[in-house]
């Protein structure tokens, strides 16, 4: 009885004082799962991203895919790692490929996907139409390093970027005049307040469609898009503060062999068509593009802005 207190005493000796503490953090066998999004800088993942991450995992000999987790974004900053308990399976050179979450892509990622042949689609609006809604924002990152044994903790940091083109959508609305002396303001009606002749007749926010052409509705696990040509339709809103309708920032797939379109509609009819040629979308990391419509010109002008800079004014062809 004694020897057998002597080889427990001498066990619990070998291990960390805090295991010992019960503060599993500090123990051997756990994967401690870091998230960086380098900008300026920086690390802004975690004032950039507010949405649960998926984190596959990969044999990186054979690119094969052995597990997949969803780490919740409450869970996690930048001074709290998601901890994961190693098992056997958590062994050799493993990479992991990981994605910020969205609703409007699908996640085509099933059990034994060998790496690059998982991707993210998105969905359209209406089956067949090619018109989708775009995502707010959509970040990837992988990292490879080795398990080695299982009792062994790694810490791992995931470097992000951004899969996606940021865009914006912007219109300065037309005065529409019709001669009756009367002002009709979202379906309400008053006199000038100029005094003057004529109505000015002002669409609401939701009458406005923006289309983006010129982007693609597949990305895969290695970041490469693919996929079909596709219509983005991003949400417009009014905006008290300058008058004008526009949209949030959204995030559009990178161009292959396509030009930037954009198509204004108001209650579903075409007012405006902007061949953008030989602007291409591409996720450069910063980049960001305003697209700004001056509506109060006979034929609408748009400007393409890029981080600020007007890159170019392109007259609608209607």
């Amino acid at each position: 009885m004694k020897k057998l207190i002597l080889i427990l005493i001498s066990a619990l000796l070998v291990l960390p004082t805090s295991c010992v503490k019960d503060d599993l953090d500090a123990c051997a066998g756990l994967l401690h799962l870091y998230f960086s999004y380098i900008y300026r800088e920086t690390n802004e993942f975690y004032s950039t991203v507010n949405t649960d991450v998926h984190v596959n995992y990969y044999y990186k000999e054979s690119g094969e895919k052995y597990r997949e987790t969803t780490v919740e974004r409450a869970s996690i900053d930048i001074n709290t790692p998601y901890l994961w308990e190693k098992t056997l399976q958590d062994r050799d050179s493993v990479i992991l490929v990981s994605w910020t979450h969205d609703e409007r892509v699908d996640y085509v990622e099933p059990s034994g996907t060998p790496k690059g042949e998982g991707y993210v689609h998105l969905k359209e609006i209406t089956e067949g139409s090619g018109i989708c809604l775009p995502v707010d924002d959509l970040l990837y990152g992988t990292v490879s390093f080795d398990a080695g044994m299982r009792t062994q903790r790694n810490d791992v940091t995931i470097p992000f970027v951004r899969a996606v083109c940021r865009v914006r959508i912007t219109m300065i609305p037309e005065t529409v005049q019709d001669g009756s002396g009367d002002i009709t303001v979202n379906g309400g009606s008053g006199t000038r307040a100029d005094g003057g002749t004529g109505s000015v007749v002002i669409p609401h926010a939701d009458d406005y469609t923006f289309h983006l052409e010129g982007t693609r509705n597949k990305i895969d696990y290695n970041n490469i898009t693919s996929g079909e040509a596709i219509t983005l339709a991003p949400k417009a809103y009014y905006d008290e503060k300058t008058g004008n309708v526009t949209t949030n920032w959204f995030g559009a797939f990178s161009s292959l062999e396509e030009y930037l379109n954009v198509n204004v509609f108001i209650k579903k009819d075409q007012v405006a068509k902007f061949d953008c040629a030989p602007i291409q979308l591409a996720s450069t990391p910063g980049d960001y593009i305003d697209l700004v419509i001056d509506g109060r010109y006979t034929r609408p002008v748009l400007s393409v802005k890029v981080n600020g800079w007007r890159l170019a004014k392109v007259e609608s062809s209607m």
